[in-house]
């Protein structure tokens, strides 16, 4: 549904509440690691953000255990990535926000402040990043002046970076909160080596246009023999 519902907002809330709350304690605690814990966050956020979209790109579906609606929505997004538009965001972030909050008040019971915090952080990128996603497919009309600002400076996610994906074969610029991980050679190797464990062809391997050569590519850089 792209209605907002009231517990949309409810678990956006305490999650983004939780995890400001616990940065607050770091910072007052050790502001100087505090501010590395949150570069650090952000970097490894950008890099998650990606592996997980690779991930749900290519593999599994509707069916797959846990995960699945994650999959079919990933996958479903490339026939119509306008509909991410039409939510709000409490909509479009509650499900990862969900997810996130018992996470961070685990790492808020076990962890040091600026270790919880960097903890809290990294899982918050990921609401971020949901919500950069769908920054990037809005016309500029649709954003405010300063969304715009943060797009045009490249600080976070550009409309133009994440347009690049949205070609088949769908195979790069996975990364969906600030894109500075998209430039890693990793994920060809990685097909590679889930193809020759499993004999399952990445999806982008699959596609009409372009998945022939991915999947050429993927084998010859990774040594895997084709089946």
């Amino acid at each position: 549904t792209l209605e907002t519902l009231p517990m949309h907002v409810v678990y956006t809330l305490a999650c983004s509440g939780a995890v400001l709350a616990l940065v607050c304690r770091a910072a007052f605690v050790a502001p100087a690691p505090t501010a590395l814990a949150l570069g650090a966050a952000l970097l490894l956020g950008d890099f998650l953000s990606s592996l997980i979209h690779w991930a749900t790109d290519n593999y599994g579906d509707i069916n797959t255990p846990l995960v699945g609606t994650v999959c079919a929505a990933f996958q479903g997004h490339h026939k119509a990535p306008w509909t991410i538009t039409y939510r709000s965001f409490y909509n479009n972030v509650h499900k990862i926000a969900k997810t996130a909050l018992p996470a961070v008040a685990l790492g808020a019971a076990c962890l040091p402040p600026v270790g919880a915090a960097f903890f809290a952080a990294t899982l918050y990128t990921q609401v971020l990043a949901q919500e950069l996603h769908r920054w990037s497919h809005c016309l500029p009309a649709q954003l405010a002046p300063w969304q715009l600002a943060l797009q045009n400076s490249r600080l976070v996610l550009s409309r133009r970076t994440h347009l690049l994906h949205h070609a088949q074969p769908f195979d790069a610029h996975y990364a969906i909160l600030l894109g500075v991980a998209n430039p890693i050679p990793f994920y060809r190797w990685l097909e590679a080596r889930v193809y020759a464990a499993t004999g399952v062809e990445a999806n982008c391997w699959r596609e009409e246009k372009g998945g022939d050569d991915v999947r050429a590519r993927a084998l010859a850089r990774s040594g895997a023999p084709a089946r």
